[in-house]
This record gives C-alpha cells, structure tokens and sequence, in this order.
C-alpha cells in the first residue's frame, strides 16, 4: 500500500514506479481502476465527473482515489472509509489509510499496521502488517520486521524458490540474480532469463527493458518489440494501448508501433484509465481524452511554500558540489 498522499495527478496512478537509466526515466502505469468516475478537486475539496465532463459527485470530501471495483476511498477528517458510484458511505470512515480494491480486497492501516478488508468492510486479516500492497494476481507483498514475504488471499504465506522482487503482474513478477533482472511465473519458474540492467512489471503484455545500451519494451518471450528512439528521454509503461514519451521537454503519447498519437505538449507524465488522462499544459489542468482534446479542466493551482532564509543562506554558503 502506498501510504504517501500525493497530489491529484496520482489520483489516477500517474506513477506507481520508476527507475532512472542513462538520463532515461521509464515508470509503470496503474491500470486497475475501471470505472466511469474520475476525481477532481475544487477549491480544496474532492468529487468527481464522468466520462463526459459533468460533475456526478459534488466536490466534498478531503482527499478522494479513483474508484476500484465499485468503491473509491476518501478522506473525511482524516480518517478513510470508502463510496459507491452515487457517492454514500458504503464502508465508514475510520481509517487511517486505505487503498484502491483490487482482486477484491483493499488494504486499510490502523495504528501504523495494515490488513485487508473485503467490499463489505469485512477483515481478511488481522493488523499483522508493517506494510501491505495490493493483490495481483492472487499475491500481495507485505513486511513484517522488516522481511518481505508473499500471501495468498488467505493471508497465508506463499513460498517461492526465487523472491519476486515486485508485484506479479499478468501472470509474471521482476526477478533479481547477479545484478540481472529476468521473470517468474507464479510457480517460481524462471520463464525470461536473468539478461536485463532494469525492468518493470508487464502492462498490456509489454514491460520496459534495459539491456546493456538498449531501452525499450519486451514481450512476454523476453524479446524486444519496440526499442526506444534517442530522442526520447522519459518512457511510461502502456496503458490502454497508449504510452507517455518526454520529447524536447514535453510529453506525449504512442501507440504500441511507436507512432505518435498525442504528439508531446503537456507538462507532466501521465497515464490512460478508463479513457482519459489528467495532464498540464499552458497553465491548465485537467482530463483529456485518447484525441488529446479536454474533458474537463481547471486553472492550474500554484503553491506558494514559505522559504526558510535561514536555510538559504546555509546554501549559498555551501561549496558547489561538481556535477
């Protein structure tokens, strides 16, 4: 589970994960959202639209995810509970976190230890967590004094010959050997060799590869089927058949030949759930669709941090460090 609120751009999974490579930035899209409400805020409070741009939930919650499976979480007082499509309490708030459903379990935290609860708000499992993700495929990765282990949905603990070093995603999960990354399917068998300098997980049968000086996407063989052009210097994993590429400081979207689709004009990564994206660009922010064309948007918000002058000077003072 990802504990870390983040702003409205991870409301729709802008990045799960990442790995720098040669200045290259590659990440790996969430795609478990399904639903036809997305989340916005106004004036300091979460609601949601609908693919069309209407607002089908007013703007009154303190922090809102995308829905999952039916429900979405949000915050009121800070404490989380979860609501259906029409906006009621399904689950009531009494969280201190809480997680997007996938596979028909979420994960909830108390007290600073995690379990999982069903879409009755039922617990599966006890408060037995430092930390817990999701279910993928039938597995979730959880901490428990610091050791990282497998469970079923049981909530019991699978053995593996070799430790996935991430989530199974369809069918497979990034393993690490000598410094070299490759793939296992749930039974532990190595199914792509031990050849890769970084990976991710697979989204829409690709996953992001790099091989010696090579970038680019692979099968589910371990071949490369798109390699990623020079002059290209930001790569997203792909998401309803779509990835988002940095060219000349802006970003874009491809298709699975490489061809660009959305050509680059936004200022910020994202990701396609459900049909639309929320992207920046010329100081707005908002959704748009697989045409690039907005669906619905706002002013872009400004935040104004206090500057410790203090510290500043500090900084000054300090000797350039050689880059």
């Amino acid at each position: 589970m990802k504990k870390a609120i983040f702003v409205v751009l991870s409301l729709i999974g802008v990045v799960l994960t990442g790995f720098c490579c040669n200045t290259v930035l590659i990440c790996e899209p969430d795609t478990m959202s399904n639903s036809d409400r997305f989340p916005i805020e106004v004036d300091g409070k979460y609601g949601y639209i609908d693919h069309t741009g209407a607002v089908v939930i007013r703007p009154q919650f303190d922090y809102a995810y995308p829905f999952s499976e039916g429900l979405a979480a949000v915050m009121i007082d800070e404490k989380w509970g979860y609501i259906d499509k029409k906006g009621e309490i399904k689950i009531h708030m009494k969280y201190d976190g809480a997680s997007r459903f996938h596979e028909g379990l979420a994960v909830v935290s108390i007290g600073g230890k995690d379990a999982y609860i069903d879409k009755m708000g039922m617990y599966v499992t006890g408060f037995d967590f430092d930390l817990a993700d999701d279910f993928c495929d039938g597995l979730a990765m959880v901490f428990v004094d610091g050791k990282r282990f497998y469970i079923d949905k049981s909530g019991d603990k699978v053995p593996r010959s070799e430790e996935p070093a991430g989530d199974f995603s369809e069918g497979l999960a990034p393993v690490s050997k000598h410094n070299k990354w490759g793939f296992i399917d749930k039974a532990g068998n190595v199914v792509i060799q031990h050849q890769f300098d970084d990976v991710t997980g697979f989204s829409d049968g690709l996953a992001l590869a790099v091989k010696n000086e090579k970038i680019g996407f692979i099968d589910k063989t371990g071949n490369f089927v798109l390699q990623l052009p020079s002059n290209v210097n930001y790569y997203t994993g792909f998401s309803e058949g779509l990835a988002c590429v940095k060219i000349d400081g802006k970003f874009g979207f491809i298709d699975k030949s490489g061809k660009i689709v959305i050509r680059p004009q936004f200022e910020s990564e994202a990701f396609f759930s459900d049909g639309l994206a929320y992207v920046e660009r010329d100081g707005k922010e908002g959704y748009i669709d697989k045409s690039g064309n907005w669906v619905w948007s706002k002013e872009k918000e400004v935040y104004d941090y206090p500057v410790d002058e203090d510290v500043d000077e500090e900084i000054d003072e300090s000797p350039a460090k050689e880059k």
